[in-house]
């Protein structure tokens, strides 16, 4: 499938899955117009307004450098197929994987990749995740990365309070957001926390 968007033109296929569907997307191995494999995120969005407020959040971090943030590369609406997506660079594995194919790990080990994700953190301190989990953290050129960056606030923007739920993940999110309150950094914070646990 060729997609076109405002930095460029992408082809995936959908047969070429990266991890498990989340409830805001799915993820699939893609290529730019020269050949470089990329992660392409198909949202889960049909709504224009909402579709457009979280491209703006991403379009702000298009081509921006940090070090503990996973880079996007492009991020738009694609005419032909009318549904959104996000361009990033495809990192080698997440978290999730990691732990679930070598099990618990020793300290030292441990404290490097909290460190990782405690500086990518840093590095994005005027804005709140809402959905930290070894899922959204994915290793890249050498470092533990954050991913998934402002879609959590989208969909709490959209959804129903009842339909929120659903999109929480129950392991990692943080008791205002069961109680539907306003997430803030102290959610992301008590979500680091349950990383480290896990």
């Amino acid at each position: 499938m060729e997609i076109k968007l405002p930095c460029g033109v992408y082809t995936f296929d959908e047969r070429s899955i990266l991890g498990r569907a989340g409830g805001f997307g799915q993820v699939f191995l893609g290529e730019t117009k020269d050949g470089a494999q990329v992660a392409i995120k198909r949202l889960h969005i049909e709504n224009f307004a909402y579709g457009s407020r979280e491209i703006e959040l991403v379009s702000r971090l298009v081509g921006k450098e940090f070090r503990g943030v996973i880079p996007f590369i492009d991020a738009g609406l694609d005419a032909e197929s009318q549904h959104w997506f996000v361009v990033m660079e495809k990192a080698e594995f997440s978290l999730e994987k990691f732990v679930d194919e070598r099990g618990v790990q020793q300290p030292d080990v441990a404290a490097r990749i909290l460190k990782d994700i405690a500086s990518g953190l840093s590095e994005i301190d005027d804005l709140v995740h809402r959905d930290l989990k070894p899922a959204n953290i994915l290793f890249h050129e050498g470092v533990w990365k954050i991913a998934d960056l402002g879609i959590a606030r989208l969909f709490e923007e959209m959804t129903s309070s009842n339909a929120l739920k659903g999109f929480l993940s129950p392991q990692f999110a943080s008791p205002e957001q069961f109680r539907l309150e306003r997430a803030t950094r102290a959610s992301d914070l008590y979500s680091f926390g349950c990383i480290a646990y896990f």
